[in-house]
């Protein structure tokens, strides 16, 4: 690596720090993590590094490093995070595309998304965003992250069955929670 690095060569560069990455990912994470130049490290090693399940490092941690990788790689980006605009903020999403989709959001708890500095709107006062994380694990037996939004509230809605059939026809991959009323009891389907 540091021979083709000396020589300018970038393809070989960029196809060794691959290889390492996906035959020796668990051993050598930190050293690119921690590295002073982590930030010029290529895209595609750092979707290798993204998808590793061994990285043995907190997800928040690898966060932190993917934010930080992104903002160096977006160079219209106000130094100051106070300056930033919601703008700002969908042009860093763009930069990290291909990086986001491999974090597990599940594993992050509502104050480790650091990057916004903003109370997050809990997302529901039935469950807690660790049970979300546990439903998504029942989906596929991985860490993999699903969106989840709400089509129906009873609160909101109402509780008729045909509210139900009404609202949520149509919808398919559908997780149903209900809480049974006096209870802490959760049930769900």
């Amino acid at each position: 690596m540091l021979a083709t690095n000396e020589f300018e060569l970038e393809e070989l560069t960029n196809k060794l720090e691959i290889l390492l990455i996906e035959t020796k990912g668990s051993c050598i994470h930190v050293l690119f993590f921690d590295a002073d130049d982590f930030t010029s490290l290529e895209e595609s090693a750092l979707v290798s590094l993204l998808k590793r399940n061994d990285l043995q490092m907190e997800e928040v941690n690898i966060w932190d490093y993917v934010i930080k990788w992104g903002i160096a790689h977006t160079s219209t980006l106000p130094t100051n995070l106070d300056d930033w605009t919601k703008e700002n903020f969908l042009t860093l999403k763009t930069t990290l595309q291909q990086c986001l989709p491999h974090i597990r959001y599940q594993v992050l708890k509502s104050f480790d998304y650091r990057i916004t500095q903003k109370p997050r709107e809990s997302f529901s006062t039935i469950i807690s965003e660790e049970y979300i994380a546990e439903i998504s694990a029942w989906i596929d037996r991985k860490t993999n992250a699903y969106k989840f939004e709400f089509i129906l509230r009873g609160t909101r809605d109402g509780f008729a069955p045909q509210t139900f059939w009404n609202i949520c026809q149509g919808y398919t991959c559908t997780v149903v929670l209900l809480k049974v009323k006096g209870t802490d009891e959760i049930i769900e389907g």
